[in-house]
């Protein structure tokens, strides 16, 4: 019987050595192998945590998380794959990192019929690389759902 869902963990850390320009704003990660996903399958973001480098500012941000692996929606004046969408205020000097859980996440329709490589980068309201992610030492999780519809 073929697999109905995966949750993957993943990190800007991983897969440095196979993608050495990763950084927590863009990042590639290599699953080792591929997942086969046949049919109608969707992608969810269900948590998102941003480590901070020491003495960083962020302000108040609309962040916008983009994969390759999902299929494209119109954002402003683009069509970009858009996994997520969220508000974060950053009005606090002892944030050491942005964390977003997704109580209700909506779902978005998966491009690739079988996965290998995941990336992932994150974009704010003008779809600009925000510069709190432009860091080495800053560390980016995701936590993805992906099910077969």
């Amino acid at each position: 019987m073929d697999k109905q869902e995966h949750i993957l963990f993943l990190s800007s850390k991983d897969s440095e050595d196979i993608c050495p320009g990763n950084d927590s704003g863009n990042f590639t990660i290599d699953l080792g192998k591929a997942l086969q996903l046949p049919g109608h399958w969707r992608v969810q973001l269900l948590s998102f945590r941003c480590h901070l480098a020491k003495d960083q500012k962020v302000e108040r941000k609309n962040l916008m998380v983009f994969s390759d692996i999902c299929e494209s929606s119109f954002v402003r004046d683009h069509y970009l794959p858009v996994l997520a969408n969220f508000y974060y205020d950053g009005n606090s000097n002892k944030v050491r990192r942005i964390e977003e859980v997704v109580k209700h996440p909506h779902s978005v329709a998966v491009v690739p019929h079988a996965v290998q490589r995941i990336k992932i980068y994150i974009k704010d309201q003008n779809l600009q690389t925000p510069s709190f992610t432009k860091a080495t030492s800053d560390c980016t999780e995701v936590t993805l759902r992906l099910f077969r519809k």
